[in-house]
């Protein structure tokens, strides 16, 4: 096709403009966002940026003026396009946005300069069709906020005031409820020349907004209260297929970006119409025109009907400034993306284009505009790594996928893998063939299921929430999908019943997982951060209780009673909190009179983070022995520490200060962060080869003050609060009991170590052999299990060799360093986690020659883990899979008991079986099948031999179980009775003789007489057995 401006045409002359006007052009950024869990996707321009708005180091740290072209998703949370696509002609789960920005740099004026110059210079926009808009708070002079007068001066040098026009709540961004934010100017474009300013901001599809400026002019505090910073910044966005669009004179599907997918479909499509649907030119336009008659008069005037979009979107808030896809309050409002509705509200004017009847019947173009639009967006993801998941981003790439496959059924298309790759072709992003063969596996695993949902689905006539859920459940329908269906045939669904349903399911889910309790902000807790102390192994370590709490509420020190399950949190710990997948500690703490003497302990079950602080959850013993009550908290040998004051003699754990510098890779850190030392003293260094770098130092050299600060500030802290009067007899004794003695069960600590470094080395191997990368870990003091990215099955020589590899590593005994570097140096050359959050200097554990930045708790030597075996692994969802393995003890263990495999009887029970490699259990049961194998063929030739008896009598003598016995004397009966139906067959079992017989009087009778026990009927035979039995005479005695 031929167009006035290509994509490529407009993003070179945007880079252009803005390199000319002194501007730095930075890449578009991945759409997956760095270190901001905050979102799925990258959804704006700014979001790379936003570290420089928060004043945090960062690549662009000294940067004063930018330009990017970014790729962004908008197909989740509160930016969520997807149920839009199709139905109109500029909404998009994927598009480009180009923007500019100036960090303290330029203003209003200048960034109003540049975007107006770019429009009517560059590009030859019409002015006289565009509209602009400026803030206008709803009460002004309220919380200091006013009328942006000085955006609307600005903007009547280059249009009349009556295209100016003031909007409340949407023309306010804020990046969250605290932090940077201001007032922003959204530049509007009529179409079609012929529309009033009636028709700005409602969604009418020929006046839509193109670009919008953002200036950053205040900050907000915790408390809401606004203040002006320092210097102004601009952050601007403007969607790039719409002005396309606008440059060819046609929709944002009718340019070079669709058109050759459309072409693909084969489907028609109703040409490049600029609006489509009804006329809407002449709603609300009564109150509207009466303020435009007043701002041709130079009045502000009753904005009310003006604003009308400030009800409808109320998300202004929603840390997304350039919303050029605005249309957030029909997606999002009082909902989110989970929960779809499917009201009659949301197939109305709103949306012209929606079909009320059957999938194959809706029109080709709204048809054609879905698959152009997913096509593009699952290219994308595919190109920046994004993996079909249950979950997360990959979640949202499946429901996609699988909205896209289904329109593509409905209208007899099967080209998604070569629309896909087209797709790619287009946006300059291509996709491996991996890549391509995991949307295949994807495609097919859809197609199972398709054509059966679709047939459940439509034998209904109405659809229920209950129904949704099977059809996701079973059939993989996402609920956005079974929505999507519902609307063309005219359903309403419950939203509120969906959402009820989805939140029992979640509170069923977290009741399962044991949902933990953490310390909630209503309580208003206002002490200081728990400090953690790590970098040594405490048999006892002293420290004061801060405050207790249950499910509901702060429980006071003085009333902790037995068998009370509680968080307690403390001013500092020695108790390593859950974190990188490595379990929390366990142990015991003493509370401690005046005298130190120990008056309860608690049994602490588990140890985790909430908020800033550390929460040792347990169970209140109420007695000096730290014994655990039957059923609470926790069981095995790692509960409690046995016996008040001993040390434990684990190979990796001293209660003496470290002769060595030993600390096994683990590190101590206050409550901001910062690596400390608990007792003030000089540590030796764990590497000292380390300590050459100038920004690289070992975790025992860090700051050597610090101990000696932070105790300082807790011993001050607490000086001060007797200052403050506190001088009662309650609060004197209360002060006495918050001592505490904290006791971590270092052996259960030890195997977690060993455990933890084996999981860096089979991440190591992995990587190494294969290229794969993790998707998740546990680290517990029984097992490790690691998630990693893997198309098939590992084979059985390639699990030994895994196992080889990493026991061959443990043999040469490295020893493990510990040490920092700043993040943005070694980010390309350490193995770490792309969507983890780290902070600007990082700690990064080497083992062996397997770098990983990681926090946890690592063995000092590689031989402290002595052996590593795994026990399972498999398929956990779609090209991922799971490793299960041992270490130290329970390893050895495993490798005792795979001798014993050989030496397997079968029709034993072996508790040894339970713990073996995966390779051993496969031998193991290789070696049981080909057992049963023979059994079953010598059963069946002994069958086969007494079936040939002739006697009245039959003596068979059968191996195997009682059981298997019964079924053979039955059978050989069974042969023998042809020919004899008053024969009897008797087996030697163990010292009795089991029996069967014809259903005679006779045969009865003479049994009895023996003293036959358990004699049934069955099927016309007698059954049952004789406790002991002379046969020479029973022979004698049956003639």
């Amino acid at each position: 096709m031929t167009t006035k401006w290509t994509a490529q045409k407009l993003r070179t002359a945007f880079l252009e403009y803005f390199q000319k006007n002194g501007h730095t052009i930075v890449e578009s950024s991945s759409v997956l966002p760095h270190n901001d869990p905050t979102l799925l996707f990258v959804n704006s321009g700014m979001v790379q940026f936003k570290s420089m708005f928060l004043n945090q180091p960062c690549q662009f740290t000294g940067l004063k003026r930018a330009a990017s072209i970014q790729r962004c998703i908008r197909a989740g949370g509160k930016h969520n396009d997807l149920e839009d696509v199709g139905f109109d002609t500029y909404h998009h789960t994927f598009f480009e946005m180009m923007g500019n920005w100036s960090f303290g740099d330029y203003g209003k004026e200048h960034a109003i300069d540049l975007a107006f110059r770019f429009l009517t210079e560059e590009l030859r926009l019409d002015s006289s069709r565009m509209y602009v808009s400026y803030y206008v708070p709803e009460n002004d002079g309220v919380a200091g906020l006013h009328a942006d007068q000085e955006t609307r001066t600005i903007w009547r040098k280059y249009l009349p005031e009556t295209r100016i026009l003031p909007f409340t709540a949407e023309n306010f961004w804020e990046m969250g409820d605290t932090g940077p934010c201001g007032p922003c100017t959204e530049i509007h474009y009529d179409l079609t020349g012929t529309h009033g300013p009636e028709h700005v901001n409602t969604d009418d599809p020929a006046c839509i907004e193109i670009w919008n400026l953002v200036f950053m002019q205040f900050y907000r505090d915790e408390q809401g209260v606004l203040s002006p910073l320092d210097a102004l910044s601009v952050d601007t966005g403007m969607g790039m297929e719409r002005v396309l669009g606008i440059l060819n004179g046609t929709t944002n599907y009718g340019t070079d970006l669709f058109m050759p997918l459309f072409e693909m479909t084969g489907l028609s499509y109703d040409g490049v119409v600029l609006s489509e649907g009804e006329d809407r030119s002449m709603k609300g336009t009564a109150g509207v025109q009466q303020n435009a008659d007043r701002i041709t008069n130079g009045k502000d005037g009753d904005f009310s009907d003006v604003q009308r979009n400030a009800d409808r979107i109320k998300n202004g808030k929603d840390g997304d400034f350039s919303d050029v896809q605005r249309n957030a309050d029909r997606i999002t409002n009082d909902k989110d993306d989970n929960y779809p509705t499917t009201r009659e509200s949301d197939n109305s004017s709103s949306r012209s284009d929606h079909p009320k009847q059957s999938t194959n019947n809706f029109s080709d173009s709204v048809a054609q505009r879905i698959i152009a639009d997913h096509a593009r967006t699952i290219a994308v993801c595919l190109f920046y790594g994004v993996e079909f998941s249950s979950e997360g981003a990959g979640y949202v790439l499946r429901r996609i996928t699988r909205r896209m496959i289904r329109v593509l059924h409905s209208k007899n298309v099967h080209d998604l893998p070569a629309l896909v790759h087209k797709a790619a072709q287009i946006l300059g992003t291509p996709l491996t063939d991996q890549q391509m063969a995991q949307l295949a596996h994807e495609h097919a695993l859809f197609k199972k299921t398709l054509a059966q949902g679709v047939k459940y689905f439509n034998q209904f006539g109405t659809i229920t929430a209950k129904e949704m859920f099977i059809l996701k459940d079973t059939y993989g329908f996402p609920f956005d999908l079974t929505a999507q269906m519902c609307r063309e045939k005219g359903i309403v669904v419950d939203r509120d019943e969906l959402r009820r349903l989805v939140e029992q399911g979640v509170r069923r889910s977290k009741a399962r997982k044991g949902a933990r309790i953490g310390v909630k902000r209503a309580w208003a807790v206002e002490h200081a951060r728990t400090a953690e102390f790590l970098q040594r192994d405490y048999a006892h370590f002293e420290s004061t209780a801060l405050f207790a709490f249950d499910e509901d509420a702060i429980v006071p020190l003085d009333e902790l009673r037995e068998r009370m399950k509680i968080g307690l949190v403390a001013d500092r710990t020695c108790f390593y909190s859950e974190k990188g997948g490595q379990v929390g500690d366990t142990g015991v703490i003493s509370f401690l009179d005046e005298h130190g003497r120990v008056v309860r302990t608690m049994s602490v079950c588990d140890t985790y983070k909430s908020g800033e602080y550390v929460v040792h959850y347990g169970v209140i013993n109420g007695k000096a022995g730290g014994d655990c009550f039957e059923g609470d908290c926790f069981e095995g040998e790692g509960g409690c520490c046995k016996g008040e004051g001993d040390c434990c003699k684990g190979e990796n754990d001293c209660c003496e200060e470290p002769k060595d510098g030993r600390d096994e890779g683990s590190v101590a850190k206050d409550g901001r962060g910062n690596n400390v030392k608990s007792d003030g003293k000089d540590l030796k260094k764990v590497n000292g080869s380390a300590g050459n770098d100038r920004h690289s130092k070992t975790i025992n050299e860090q700051d050597g003050l610090r101990d000696k600060e932070r105790d300082k500030e807790v011993k001050e802290g607490k000086e001060s609060k007797d200052k403050e009067g506190n001088d009662t007899a309650r609060a004197e004794k209360n002060a006495q009991a918050l001592k505490l003695d904290m006791m971590v069960d270092l052996e259960r600590r030890s195997k977690i170590r060993c455990n933890h470094t084996a999981t860096h080395l089979l991440n190591h191997v992995l990587r190494t052999k294969y290229g794969s990368v993790q998707r998740g870990s546990l680290v517990a003091d029984d097992r490790l299990r690691f998630d990693y990215t893997m198309d098939r099955k590992l084979e059985n020589a390639e699990i030994k060799e895994i196992e080889d590899e990493v026991n061959e590593m443990i043999r040469k005994n490295a020893e493990v360093t510990v040490y920092e570097r700043r993040y943005e140096e070694i980010r390309d050359s350490v193995v770490h986690l792309p969507d983890e959050c780290y902070p600007e200097v990082v700690r990064i554990v080497d083992a062996g020659g397997a770098r990983e930045l990681c926090g946890g708790l690592h063995v000092r030597m590689l031989a402290h883990i002595r052996c590593f075996k795994i026990v399972s692994e498999g398929a956990i969802s779609a090209n991922t899979r799971r490793i299960i393995a041992c270490t130290g003890e329970r390893a050895l263990e495993c490798v005792s008991n795979a001798l014993k495999i050989d030496g397997y009887v079968p029709g034993t029970c072996n508790d040894w079986e339970d713990n073996l490699g995966v390779l051993d259990r496969m031998r193991l049961l290789t070696i049981k099948q080909q057992k049963i194998k023979e059994s079953t063929k010598m059963r069946k030739s002994r069958i086969r031999t007494y079936s040939t008896c002739t006697d009245n009598v039959v003596f068979a003598d059968l191996a195997g179980d009682k059981k298997s016995v019964l079924k053979d004397l039955t059978a050989i009966f069974h042969n023998v009775s042809k020919k004899n139906a008053g024969v009897i067959v008797l087996a030697r079992f163990d010292g009795v003789y089991p029996f069967v017989c014809g259903d005679v009087a006779a045969n009865a009778e003479y049994v009895k007489r023996w003293g036959a026990l358990h004699v049934v009927r069955v099927h016309g035979k007698l059954c049952g057995e004789i406790p002991r039995l002379d046969e020479k005479a029973f022979v004698d005695g049956f003639r």
